[in-house]
């Protein structure tokens, strides 16, 4: 679990973002807390300043928790520990291979990757591998074919399907081709 901490009246997004990205590059969960909420007075109009800027320069960790607290007096404070347990169960969710599978079916039919030399990449199976990170292993028929920007759009929508803010990782590997038949020996 990381807590970048940052100063309402000071938000250092360069190297609270480095911070932030090392920590999603190691699968830690990530909350961003912002200090000093007190000394603010057009709370919403802030509130949603920052929200927009975190999304802007922190989007390695878009999907994490900002919570506003002060120290100072003591707003929220209690709630950064009450998020670090709820990310950490989130972290360690197991999800059911036939729940994967429906998902992956319902990606492919809905948004389907990209074609690879003109021929379709196409999602056989999918499984849990591991937690802490919540690893996903994807079986299919050409996995250097998903590019990079489908990965996100896919990692997106398992964080939305299944309401994670952690990081989470999607492995893509190739589908086992069984042996033709009759190639057994008689």
């Amino acid at each position: 679990m990381v807590v970048v901490l940052t100063d309402a009246t000071q938000l250092g997004v360069d190297q609270d973002a480095r911070i932030a990205a090392q920590a999603e590059e190691r699968g830690r969960a990530v909350i961003l807390v912002v200090n000093k909420w007190d000394l603010v007075s057009d709370k919403d109009g802030e509130a949603k300043r920052l929200r927009d800027e975190a999304a802007r320069h922190l989007q390695h960790v878009d999907f994490a928790p900002l919570l506003f607290v002060s120290a100072l007096e003591g707003t929220r404070i209690h709630k950064i520990l009450e998020l670090a347990a709820d990310l950490h169960d989130e972290a360690s969710t197991r999800l059911g291979t036939p729940l994967l599978n429906d998902w992956v079916q319902a990606m492919q039919d809905e948004h389907p990757a990209p074609l690879f030399r003109g021929f379709p990449v196409r999602f056989s199976y999918a499984y849990q591998v591991a937690v802490q990170p919540v690893t996903v292993a994807i079986q299919c028929n050409r996995p250097s074919a998903i590019n990079e920007s489908y990965k996100r759009f896919l990692l997106n929508r398992f964080r939305e399907r299944f309401k994670l803010r952690v990081p989470v990782r999607l492995v893509f590997r190739e589908k086992s081709r069984s042996q033709p038949r009759g190639s057994g020996e008689a």
